[in-house]
């Protein structure tokens, strides 16, 4: 009884200790098989995410996918402009995923990333804002489309933050 109280207390405290660390974002925590899986959703939105009446719809598609690249590579860099060596392939360890609906705007912001990198990561919450508060809304039309607008809700598009910084994107 007395072991199972101090992994809660454990638990407990490292959930604590994470979401103490942000001034940003609202934190949740995932336990998996493996490991955690911890999730950074900015503050000024967690309560708007799209109320889903269904299964997630994602009969969109991606019409202009180099372009759409080539913006959120600009955005990535601009956001982490500065950071050293040693953070860059800190990124490698997290992505981040956006909703859009059927106003074709982004709504909804998340990073995820395993709790093992959390105090490194967390070093990075004011990059990390910065670059979901130039997302957020982002009318993205011109890059995606939708099959068929009377049945879409929304949509999630996940992108690993890394390649941002890989050789084959730097400017």
């Amino acid at each position: 009884m007395k072991n199972i109280l101090l992994i809660i207390c454990f638990v407990l405290c490292n959930t604590f200790a994470v979401a103490q660390t942000s001034r940003y974002f609202d934190v949740k925590v995932t336990p998996t098989k493996i490991s955690k899986h911890i999730e950074l959703t900015p503050k000024n939105i967690s309560d708007v995410r799209p109320k889903n009446s269904g299964h997630c719809n994602n009969s969109c598609i991606c019409k202009n996918e180099d372009t759409f690249n080539k913006l959120v590579t600009s955005i990535v860099k601009s956001a982490f402009k500065g950071i050293d060596q040693e953070d860059i392939s800190l990124l490698k360890q997290f992505k981040f995923s956006f909703t859009f609906d059927s106003s074709m705007k982004i709504v909804y912001f998340r990073f995820t990333f395993y709790e093992k990198y959390a105090d490194r990561i967390m070093k990075l919450e004011k990059n990390m804002y910065d670059l979901s508060q130039k997302f957020l809304y982002m009318d993205i039309s011109p890059y995606f489309e939708v099959e068929d607008s009377s049945l879409f809700q929304y949509a999630q598009w996940t992108i690993p933050l890394y390649g941002a910084f890989t050789s084959e994107s730097s400017e």
